[in-house]
């Protein structure tokens, strides 16, 4: 029950606007001490994990109190030594070497080889604003969103981090959950009370009409200019221009919300989201259970997931899982 309730509160900010700070206060420092680096703990693949991504041949994922963990299999995994002790939300790589994980006390990680070692670049716990997904562009930029309508930008490797204001979708002070880089180039967020943006070149942003007034947690590209956004009680909408819509209704079967997503070596994009649902979408948007077997199967709320060498890899509040992708 803790475990969910920690989920809730922490992968999940967007449920409500008074979510997890009083669940991390616990392990974050007093307002204005140091950094605390995270604790080396046993199993710590059992814990609570909210994001993976792939770094060349093997997947780094992240989650509560600073956790970073890095396995060559989906099955095994060593913990990485991390500079914070605060939840880790979101994790991407520019390539198999450069990368960024973000989290709360709006603290932006960076890593040069491929995961192993992680350096501090900003951080700053008076904002109150964590910082909930992170879009890489190269090694040299990046875009992070999160709390508020936070939005922060490099364009030099993270030397600098630089406020991004974009009145259209900030001023409403509402959480933006997700940014995606669309296919054309393109960027678009998605964030609570069923918020969509769309910029040409994520910095001048205006906001897209939406057909929904919940809550949506992730937003991916679908063909040469459109997205897919989904998020609570199984809705997902798809429109084939991002920038203008109209978004249509996906008929999903669930009300089980989605918190993840991965695109899949067919086309097809697997959404993973609470009550262990995962489900596949098709190139021709028809919507199934996804089928196979893992070694223990998801029981709880699924965050996030990655491909590795024909395996899938799925990580969430009970932990890390991996199957073979069929």
């Amino acid at each position: 029950m803790k475990r969910i309730l920690l989920v809730s509160l922490i992968a999940l900010p967007a449920l409500s606007s008074t979510y997890a700070w009083g669940v991390e206060s616990a392990a974050q420092p007093p307002k204005g001490a140091g950094v605390v680096p995270a604790l080396q703990v046993a199993h710590a693949e059992r814990g609570l994990l909210l994001d993976v991504a792939q770094a060349g041949n093997h997947v780094i994922a992240v989650g509560g109190f600073g956790s970073i963990l890095q396995s060559t299999d989906g099955a095994n995994w060593k913990q990485i030594n991390s500079p914070v002790d605060v939840a880790l939300t979101s994790i991407r790589f520019a390539d198999e070497r450069n990368g960024w994980a973000v989290g709360h006390d709006a603290v932006i990680l960076h890593t040069t080889d491929g995961g192993a070692t992680w350096k501090l670049q900003s951080r700053e716990p008076d904002l109150y604003s964590p910082l909930f997904s992170i879009e890489v562009i190269n090694s040299n930029q990046a875009i992070a969103v999160g709390a508020f309508g936070t939005i922060k930008q490099t364009k030099d490797a993270g030397a600098t981090w630089t406020d991004v204001m974009a009145p259209a979708i900030s001023d409403d002070k509402l959480h933006l959950n997700a940014i995606t880089k669309l296919n054309g180039g393109s960027f678009a967020v998605a964030g609570e009370r069923g918020l969509l943006g769309w910029s040409a070149d994520g910095v001048a942003w205006k906001r897209v009409e939406s057909p929904y007034e919940g809550s949506f947690f992730g937003i991916v590209p679908w063909g040469d200019k459109g997205a897919i956004a989904y998020g609570m009680r199984g809705n997902v909408y798809v429109a084939t221009d991002a920038s203008t819509g109209p978004w249509k209704k996906i008929e999903t079967g669930t009300t089980s919300s989605f918190f993840g997503s991965q695109l899949l070596p067919t086309g097809a994009l697997m959404l993973m989201g609470s009550d262990g649902h995962v489900a596949i979408l098709s190139k021709d948007l028809s919507v199934s259970r996804w089928p196979a077997k893992t070694e223990k199967s998801p029981s709880g709320t699924v965050t996030g997931g990655t491909v590795l060498a024909g395996k899938v890899v799925l990580v969430g509040d009970v932990g890390a899982y991996s199957a073979t992708l069929r």
